[in-house]
């Protein structure tokens, strides 16, 4: 793997419109977005109403949205590496490793990130050529905008030695530089004044706390949030003059999400299991190939994603398109013996995820075992918790926790089935 760490200097703000068209080819093509910070509670198409996204949404228009990705840890980090290496958390503790089709395509492929954790990180990274963007600078040009634009401006000499372009983002990780104005756009007359500042902002909630000080720092994160939309907006503009729209996979993920207050914290630095932070936006563009956006229902993991998108980037063009879109859209992800479930962990927490339930294991200061429980779908940002009212389902997920840690240590991927199955665990509770 080559890595490359370099400012990257783009010489005039209209570099887009520079970017010559190249001849249509067959040959796939895949741009892979992801940043962190970026959850479902800053997305229009997942509900979200703390700020436009209109460039997400329409994105989300015409692609397959993922409605229950789950992250297998809040680590953006380890989240990735387990999409790279096709294997959950849990399985590398114990140093599985696998074999995939997926890895391979990764082996030829470009990465771009601004973030020197990942860059610089302890494992070596599973890409032809890695990048790292970071320091550049243009008047009135975001990070975001600017990182785009130099994995595009370097794609764009290498797309048939790079078939895949991966773009890694710090997102609401790293600095808050969208305009002022875009943070005022959420506040009403007689609001208080979002705050200034480019670091992350941070607040541990108490009793006492004053509900215009969450408000306040939402107002920045949706300005930042806002300011990504419309940069990812301009890189599809771009993308379209290369010529290569009809023949190239967009997607688009949050890797970890950016709490705003579910449950006691604003900010993400703290890293606990809840949804907000485990559940991830991702939006699944095909070239020309879906007219009319689809949603998956599926429970899924990022381990999983790589093989699920090898038949589309894998196909010729003798390939029945149509087909594999079918295929996709019916992935039997959940079988009659293993319905589709979803484990986190990361220190003394672990989260699961079935599509009646949300349960998070934790410990408290003291040392012993506490269990929050939420019914899923009603509940989506866990605000009720019912775990003293439902204690045969909390006896039943702890069950289905043990088999599926005890699955994952064993292989570093499920290839049979965990043998359950419990309607109480897979319809909602009414």
């Amino acid at each position: 793997m080559e890595l490359i760490g370099y400012h990257v200097h783009l010489p005039i703000p209209t570099y887009y419109l520079s970017i010559p068209c190249e001849k249509k080819v067959a040959r796939q093509f895949a741009i892979i977005i992801t940043i962190e910070g970026l959850g479902t509670n800053c997305v229009g198409c997942y509900g979200n109403s703390l700020c436009p996204t209109p460039h997400f949404d329409q994105l989300a228009s015409k692609s397959i949205v993922l409605d229950q990705l789950w992250s297998d840890s809040s680590e953006p980090l380890e989240t990735l590496t387990s999409w790279w290496t096709s294997s959950h958390r849990i399985s590398r503790s114990r140093g599985h490793t696998v074999y995939s089709p997926w890895i391979e395509l990764l082996q030829d492929s470009l990465l771009v990130t601004d973030n020197p954790l990942i860059f610089d990180g302890p494992d070596e990274l599973p890409f032809a050529k890695a990048i790292l963007a970071e320091g550049q600078s243009r008047e009135n040009a975001t990070h975001f905008e600017l990182l785009l634009e130099a994995a595009l401006a370097t794609w764009n000499d290498h797309p048939h030695e790079y078939p895949l372009l991966w773009i890694h983002s710090r997102g609401l990780h790293g600095r808050w530089d969208a305009p002022y104005e875009l943070r005022k756009i959420m506040c009403d007359e007689g609001d208080p004044d979002p705050p200034h500042g480019a670091e992350p902002m941070e607040l541990v909630m108490h009793a006492k706390t004053d509900p215009d000080d969450v408000f306040k720092i939402a107002c920045a994160v949706g300005g930042q949030v806002i300011s990504m939309d419309q940069a990812f907006g301009d890189f599809r503009g771009a993308l379209s003059q290369m010529e290569v729209s009809h023949n190239c996979v967009v997607m688009v993920c949050g890797i970890s999400g950016y709490p705003l207050g579910e449950h006691g914290r604003v900010g993400g630095s703290a890293k606990p299991l809840h949804v907000e932070s485990l559940q991830l936006p991702c939006m699944l563009c095909l070239g020309d190939a879906l007219p009319l956006g689809a949603r998956l229902p599926n429970i899924l993991q990022p381990h999983e994603l790589g093989d699920w998108l090898m038949p589309w980037l894998q196909r010729n063009e003798d390939s029945d398109s149509n087909e594999i879109l079918q295929g996709m859209l019916e992935e039997s992800f959940d079988t009659v013996d293993r319905i589709g479930a979803a484990i986190a962990i990361h220190e003394n927490e672990t989260y699961l995820a079935v599509p009646a339930w949300g349960c998070r294991f934790s410990l408290n200061p003291e040392g012993e075992s506490v269990v929050e429980l939420y019914a899923k779908p009603d509940d989506r940002w866990e605000q009720n918790e019912v775990s003293s009212r439902a204690t045969s389902i909390v006896d039943k997920l702890v069950v289905l926790r043990d088999r599926l840690r005890d699955a994952y240590l064993a292989s570093s991927t499920l290839d049979g089935p965990i043998n359950w199955t419990d309607e109480h665990l897979i319809c909602p509770p009414r």
